[in-house]
């Protein structure tokens, strides 16, 4: 199997600090992912930032809910 994580923030504060922020949590999945042994070659991490929230909210605005890793498990 192959596993792709993506990584989600908030819309609190600047776009390019949440797409950091994204990619530095998708990068913490595949840490854990790693540590099940499943080969690094095998995990693909993608940040997404404030692009695709789970729950629309204004700008500049904090919700739990938007900050998630999602991880996709492809056959």
């Amino acid at each position: 199997s192959r596993y792709i994580i993506f990584g989600h923030t908030d819309t609190k504060g600047p776009s390019q600090y949440n797409m950091d922020l994204s990619i530095k949590r998708a990068n913490s999945v595949k840490k854990a992912l790693l540590n099940y042994g499943i080969p690094f070659a095998d995990i693909s991490i993608l940040g997404k930032g404030e692009n695709e929230l789970a729950i629309n909210t204004p700008d500049d605005t904090k919700h739990p809910v938007n900050r998630r890793a999602e991880v996709k498990i492809l056959n």
